[in-house]
């Protein structure tokens, strides 16, 4: 008895354009950031009622910022982040904090927020007088 051989193929799609272009017209720009560049924030402890912000910076071409929840707000554009505390109950929040460039390139740090103003589950802790 006779094997066949086994035939694989193997086909890739591209999307060339089949227009032509000429190369005096192409220019590169040497100054493409490898990466852009998140600054971590600090904790963030707010201890009174009220309506807050906090300015996320990023170095890089055409940041736009993004959290992972839609309970804290963001300004895609500038990173100013607006937190009420009338929506947070007293606790310890964890949220991260994305930036990416024009360039595709992407940072993600952690934003730590604590909040004790509201009346609730924890306690204020003030220093003793001696």
């Amino acid at each position: 008895m006779q094997e066949e051989p086994i035939v694989y193929q193997i086909g890739m799609g591209f999307d060339w354009k089949t227009e032509k272009i000429d190369s005096r017209q192409l220019t590169f720009s040497s100054k493409q950031p490898s990466s852009v560049v998140l600054r971590s924030p600090d904790e963030w402890n707010i201890t009174l009622p009220g309506e807050y912000t906090f300015q996320v910076e990023a170095d890089g071409v055409g940041v736009s910022f993004e959290t992972d929840s839609s309970l804290l707000l963001i300004n895609p554009e500038t990173g100013l982040i607006t937190l009420d505390t009338a929506k947070f109950p007293n606790d310890e929040y964890l949220y991260y904090v994305l930036a990416q460039d024009i360039f595709g390139h992407s940072s993600i740090a952690p934003l730590s927020i604590n909040v004790n103003v509201n009346q609730g589950n924890m306690p204020i802790i003030e220093e003793i007088q001696q």
